[in-house]
C-alpha cells in the first residue's frame, strides 16, 4: 500500500462574491472545507457545489455572496 503525503493550502476570499475561483496545488480531485462569519461566528458553510474546473483549478459556488476561507487539501 503506498501513500502520499497531504498538501494543505488555505486561501482567504475577502470580497463576498457567489463564486469562488481557486488555484491550488493539491493533486487528484481535492477535498475543500469552507469557513464563513455568520451572525458574528465563524462557521464551516457548506456551499451549493465545488466543480474541479481542471487540475489545479477549482470553483466553489454559494446560494448568496459570502467572503471566508478555503482550505484545500489533496
Amino acid at each position: 500500500m503506498g501513500y502520499f503525503p497531504i498538501r494543505n493550502s488555505t486561501f482567504i476570499h475577502s470580497s463576498a462574491s457567489t463564486t469562488w475561483t481557486i488555484h491550488h496545488s493539491a493533486p487528484g480531485i481535492p477535498v475543500v472545507d469552507v469557513y464563513c462569519e455568520v451572525d458574528g461566528l465563524i462557521q464551516k458553510i457548506i456551499p451549493v457545489s465545488v466543480i474541479v474546473i481542471s487540475p489545479g483549478i477549482c470553483e466553489i459556488n454559494f446560494s448568496v455572496p459570502r467572503s471566508g476561507t478555503a482550505v484545500i487539501s489533496g
